[in-house]
């Protein structure tokens, strides 16, 4: 793994109190200054800049990556208020008093709540393949990314029995699950998990590989490991399962999370037909024909979460992907969950909870 010239030269201890010192000073000169004029959002608006500057520094998603995301969140969302406050106290304080601008921040970011909690809606996709095995045709596959059960409020037991609601009139061939499934550990959160791994039926089981929120620990990746595979979850760490479906070979090929992988994996010649890659990121979804993948699966984006903060960091993380959906690389289509659930503050904008069904056709 290249790390950047200052990750090298400061270190992670370094960078994480140099950081926290600037967002102390920061945001006490936003609180002193905005006391005295309600109109300085540029300072919030500056301090996500360079928060965002920070986090693409760190490129094995530390501390100091994990400290950018709160501080981006932060100064992102002073910025809208201060930004509706000053327009809104500009255009109308004369007529509607002061509180209008203050009513429409919190509509703002009321609205940015019930959309966050909303769904997780069902999207079916149709995916073209060339030379599918015809015993392939109609293949579903149910994707499932980013649930982050622990890590947002109202992430709980019902997450997970939303999510087999959605799923209760599907039919699902195969499970699978990109990434970022808990931010805490089985002991904890194995409860919520559970109804996810046990009550949705799928004709070849449930498949997983690791999100960045797995690996920022290895001891949590390797306690939810062991607990998956007690429930007859295949996790894919860097290697590759093929299916029989139908009598037709369907190869799977699994990629944990780069910060917890130490070498890359070499995949053999294609045997079948058709092979699939999973990955959390679109960075290394984007690998596929280096795999010789046919279709890539993967998250990690979130969609952008709350556009366009989350599509600047993403472009800082040096994702090729932000937008939820169907992307193509190398003429390879790649599907970007935008996250089943969310993370951080439970808001979104421009984006929304997904559960997606890939349907597998011969192009």
């Amino acid at each position: 793994m290249i790390h950047s010239p200052v990750h090298n030269f400061l270190g992670h201890k370094g960078k994480t109190v140099i950081f926290i010192l600037g967002s102390l000073f920061n945001h006490l000169a936003i609180l002193i200054l905005t006391g005295i004029n309600k109109r300085v959002w540029f300072l919030p608006a500056t301090m996500f800049a360079v928060a965002v500057g920070y986090g693409a520094f760190c490129d094995d998603g530390g501390t100091i990556q994990q400290l950018s995301y709160l501080e981006i969140t932060i100064s992102g969302l002073l910025a809208i208020y201060m930004i509706t406050y000053s327009v809104g106290a500009w255009l109308l304080q004369k007529q509607y008093g002061i509180w209008f601008p203050i009513l429409l921040t919190l509509l703002t970011t009321t609205t940015f709540f019930v959309s966050g909690m909303a769904g997780p809606y069902l999207v079916t996709e149709a995916v073209g393949i060339q030379e599918l095995d015809p015993r392939l045709e109609g293949f579903r596959i149910c994707q499932l990314s980013d649930i982050h059960l622990g890590g947002a409020l109202g992430t709980n037991q019902q997450i997970g029995e939303r999510i087999v609601r959605s799923l209760a009139h599907e039919s699902c061939d195969l499970l699978v699950i990109t990434g970022d499934l808990a931010d805490g550990d089985p002991d904890d959160l194995g409860s919520q998990a559970l109804p996810i791994m046990t009550k949705i039926p799928s004709t070849h089981g449930v498949m997983f590989v690791s999100g960045n929120h797995e690996e920022l620990d290895p001891q949590r990746v390797l306690l939810w490991e062991i607990w998956m595979r007690k429930y007859g979850v295949r996790v894919l760490s860097n290697e590759m399962l093929t299916l029989h479906h139908q009598g037709a070979p369907l190869e799977v090929v699994g990629l944990e999370d780069r910060i917890g992988s130490s070498e890359d994996l070499e995949v053999p010649e294609k045997q079948a037909s058709t092979r699939i890659l999973l990955a959390h990121r679109p960075g290394e979804a984007i690998l596929a024909s280096r795999y010789m993948a046919d279709l890539a699966l993967c998250g990690h984006t979130h969609g952008g979460q709350i556009r366009p903060i989350g599509d600047v960091l993403m472009l800082a993380e040096g994702e090729p992907f932000s937008a939820g959906g169907m992307h193509t690389s190398n003429g390879i289509p790649i599907y970007v969950n935008p996250g089943t659930w969310l993370w951080g503050p439970p808001l979104r904008f421009m984006s929304h909870n997904e559960i997606t069904i890939l349907v597998l056709t011969r192009k």
